[in-house]
């Protein structure tokens, strides 16, 4: 089939039990496809997706609207594993037994051909490996467990995903896209390598236990380095209460690559979260070989198992926002 013909209904598998129905989905990344991929621009979304059971062709449609290149979903409750077929992207998934959380990414068909390798890890974490011009991109799906989830449960995911990170070679890029459910909070206040200072909210357990895992990855949470407005940085609406749980991480030395970061509004087909969209250029070329970065869970976040030290530990977070909260009205 000739996915580069525009107009045409294109074919697209619905969901893993519904064999197929006609889909009308426009060029992702714009109308001139081959100067995307000399330029080595790219748009990246994320997006939590409540399920993708009955809803798959809206969302594929709201990719190509968007001119997404690459988009992460989480929250998808598809069971197993796979790669489908849904209009102008390609779909690879993972998921679980029971049908719940679940992660994939969507491909856009100019990148369809050049998927390297796609790494399932577990229903909350996936990797995608592109050949992107000269260089190898590494998306990564991510979902973290939910507030009130065992600490067990949050480190055995931090755990993961940071042994996925250190075995992706130094000379690749990295884009790590999803709902991490945690608030890293409006200010950086001592994580002022990884928080850009422009985020949103309270600090909670989850943003400080994501912010200390990305100081000892040497991340950066490219969300807080923007200035936006609420409407282009809230990424979770609800009942009147907002917040910013999903995010987007890159390498602290690929920082640069990133030339804005924002929330698109007007979605029905994600009426709770927003479609976060990451817009990149990449480098050209591999650089040369260097050592990777192996992880080692210098913060110790397994220790919040134990109900004293998470009590402290909790205790310490609000001291801190005790003290930012006076400096602000001594101001």
């Amino acid at each position: 089939m000739d996915m580069h013909n525009k107009g045409k209904n294109i074919l697209a598998r619905t969901t893993p039990r519904i064999k197929r129905s006609a889909l009308v989905l426009p060029h992702p990344g714009g109308s001139d496809k081959s100067a995307r991929v000399a330029g080595l621009r790219l748009r990246i979304g994320s997006a939590n997706v409540g399920t993708f059971r009955r809803k798959c062709g809206e969302v594929a449609v709201m990719a190509g609207r968007r001119r997404l290149d690459f988009c992460c979903l989480q929250e998808t409750r598809w069971k197993g594993c796979g790669s489908r077929i849904l209009g102008d992207y390609k779909f690879y998934w993972m998921g679980c037994e029971e049908g719940m959380a679940g992660v994939g990414v969507l491909v856009s068909d100019v990148w369809m051909e050049r998927v390297l390798e796609v790494r399932r890890v577990s229903e909350r974490l996936m990797l995608v490996r592109v050949r992107v011009g000269e260089g190898v991109l590494n998306v990564f799906s991510v979902y973290a467990p939910q507030v009130g989830r065992a600490a067990d449960e949050k480190e055995d995911f931090l755990v993961q995903l940071g042994k996925s990170l250190s075995a992706v070679d130094a000379r690749e890029q990295v884009v790590i896209c999803g709902d991490f459910n945690g608030h890293v909070g409006a200010g950086s206040d001592g994580f002022e390598n990884v928080h850009g200072g422009h985020g949103y909210g309270v600090r909670n357990v989850e943003g400080e236990m994501m912010l200390e895992f990305a100081t000892a990855m040497d991340l950066v949470i490219a969300n807080t380095w923007f200035t936006k407005t609420d409407g282009k940085l809230v990424t979770y609406e609800s009942g009147g209460c907002k917040s910013v749980v999903d995010y987007i991480m890159v390498r602290k030395s690929e920082r640069s690559m990133i030339r804005n970061v924002a929330v698109l509004q007007g979605e029905d087909c994600i009426p709770q979260h927003k479609l976060l969209v990451c817009m990149l250029e990449m480098k050209g070329a591999l650089g040369k070989k260097g050592k990777r970065t192996n992880y080692a869970n210098k913060v110790r976040v397994w220790k919040l198992r134990e109900d004293t030290l998470r009590q402290a530990f909790q205790t310490r977070v609000k001291e801190r926002f005790d003290r930012r909260l006076d400096m602000q009205g001594t101001v």
